[in-house]
């Protein structure tokens, strides 16, 4: 099977979550050309712009009419710093924090609460991977998507900031497109890799909290054979990351020890992947 595909996304969903899943799609389809264009442009499906759109939309009823779509799980966002940041706060460091901003959105009013306080004078950039290289630099804090900041070693939610729904993933397309071959394989392929993110939302949680620790911050998260045996009892993630998170107070009592202790248990109250339903998974609809 031969052709073009076109599919259209935010570059932040093309990075950080759905790359690995296009390039595996690739590799069994190696006859299809693929076009990936991450940009946060608008494509127009009916003048084929492109095949496919991968979108995160808060509300449904904005969706074309025009349009059929999969409908993938919820979206959510935090509030992010450094683990050397915020081991640093917590033992009292004069440096000023300030909210790291891309200068067309600002401050979203959520992202306001929380323990850890700002200057009023924040660092703005105009993209996002600028935006992530100064919050893993210490500048301060920022809000990201939890796929992206959960999954980044170096950064830990802000204690007491909430959660934030972004929006559910939908995957678009448009009339007579949505039935060729490559296209109808391609929606399938990443509807299931969705609906997979989702389903294993604990076993994800776990290797994002312990890739790339050192051997120190593993002490705290507790030995390979305990995470292993958590993985395969029912024991919900909020359970398990709350206790190890308040074991980890108990027992250790360094700086850095404490600031990881207490993102584990920002992390605990994490609604991200929420408790299996009906919303989470991937619907097939003929009609928007």
């Amino acid at each position: 099977m031969r052709g073009l595909l076109r599919v259209t996304l935010a570059p932040t969903l093309a990075t950080h979550l759905l790359m690995p899943d296009f390039a595996d799609f690739a590799r069994l389809h190696p006859d299809i050309e693929m076009e990936i264009l991450s940009s946060g442009d608008l494509a127009n499906l009916t003048n084929r712009e492109a095949d496919v759109a991968i979108r995160v939309v808060y509300d449904r009823k904005t969706l074309p009419l025009n349009l059929h779509g999969l409908k993938g799980p919820e979206l959510f966002g935090g509030v992010y710093m450094s683990c050397d940041r915020l081991a640093a706060w917590r033992a009292g460091a004069p440096d000023p924090i300030r909210w790291i901003v891309i200068s067309i959105h600002g401050i979203p009013d959520w992202a306001s609460e929380g323990e850890v306080r700002t200057t009023a004078v924040p660092f703005r950039t105009t993209d996002a991977e600028a935006q992530i290289v100064a919050v893993r630099r210490g500048l301060g804090m920022t809000t990201l998507p939890c796929f992206v900041g959960d999954a980044d070693p170096l950064l830990v939610r802000v204690p007491g900031a909430n959660l934030h729904m972004y929006g559910t993933v939908w995957l678009l397309t448009q009339g007579q497109t949505r039935k060729t071959k490559r296209v109808r394989l391609f929606t399938e392929f990443v509807s299931r890799r969705l609906a997979a993110y989702a389903a294993s939302r604990g076993t994800v949680r776990i290797a994002r909290l312990t890739r790339g620790r050192s051997s120190a911050t593993l002490a705290v998260i507790r030995s390979e054979a305990e995470l292993r045996s958590l993985q395969a009892t029912s024991r919900s993630i909020h359970d398990w990351c709350t206790g190890i998170a308040r074991g980890a107070r108990a027992t250790l009592r360094t700086d850095a020890c404490l600031a990881i202790a207490d993102g584990l248990l920002g992390q605990a109250g994490d609604a991200a992947f929420a408790e299996d339903s009906e919303e989470n998974r991937p619907i097939d609809i003929d009609s928007l």
